[in-house]
């Protein structure tokens, strides 16, 4: 299962437009409209539907705020991926869901049916703002590495899970809490993934405890 939004989320947008305006505040100028001599003063007309065009052209970030938002909700649902067949299969994800604004993914039971076949992770989430809670991922008889990988920009919340392997949430920007997630199979490599993907992808939240 793929779900790919292109929204952006407001929060960037909002990021970007300030940035932009630093950017470009050092390099403001007089209108040619306005000027102030000892003896008048001379006051521009308002702004036209073509000027504002003009501008728009030149700095297309203002219109940034028009794009229409990305937000996913991805809630109380039941997948199985369905790997029972005579030929070994190696799989990336069961489910993949992208976006560019908040991903909800939540009160979901995700399943991997197969005959000792391979699946890199369950679930994979990347997202602006992320939060992923009370979901149940079980892979059974599947050689699976991971059961959710999430992955967030801005925010990443992926407490109270239940899975069958690894949990892995991190946050770009270090702003990652996974508290509460229950691991049937705690094996060694998950804590030194988390770590890993920390390096790449940001920080896993201090004092939160996951697969250990």
């Amino acid at each position: 299962m793929i779900i790919v939004n292109l929204g952006v989320s407001k929060d960037l947008l909002g990021g970007w437009l300030l940035l932009s305006s630093l950017k470009n505040a050092g390099h403001a100028t007089i209108s040619p409209h306005l000027r102030a001599d000892a003896d008048e003063v001379e006051v521009a007309a308002a702004p036209s539907a073509l000027d504002l065009t003009a501008s728009a052209a030149v700095n297309p970030l203002w219109l940034l705020p028009y794009l229409p938002s990305g937000d996913v909700l991805f809630a109380n649902n039941r997948t199985t991926l369905d790997l029972r067949a005579p030929e070994f299969s190696i799989t990336f994800s069961s489910q993949f869901i992208y976006s560019w604004d908040d991903v909800a993914y939540t009160g979901n039971q995700s399943e991997c049916t197969s005959l000792l076949d391979m699946v890199f992770t369950d679930g994979l989430a990347l997202g602006a703002t992320i939060r992923a809670a009370d979901n149940r991922f079980q892979e059974g008889l599947t050689l699976a590495l991971f059961s959710l990988i999430t992955v967030g920009l801005l925010m990443n919340t992926t407490p109270l899970n239940q899975a069958s392997h690894c949990i892995v949430p991190v946050c770009v920007f270090r702003n990652a809490h996974g508290p509460g997630n229950t691991i049937l199979y705690k094996l060694k490599y998950c804590k030194k993934a988390i770590q890993q993907f920390g390096k790449y992808f940001g920080k896993f939240a201090p004092g939160d405890k996951l697969s250990e």
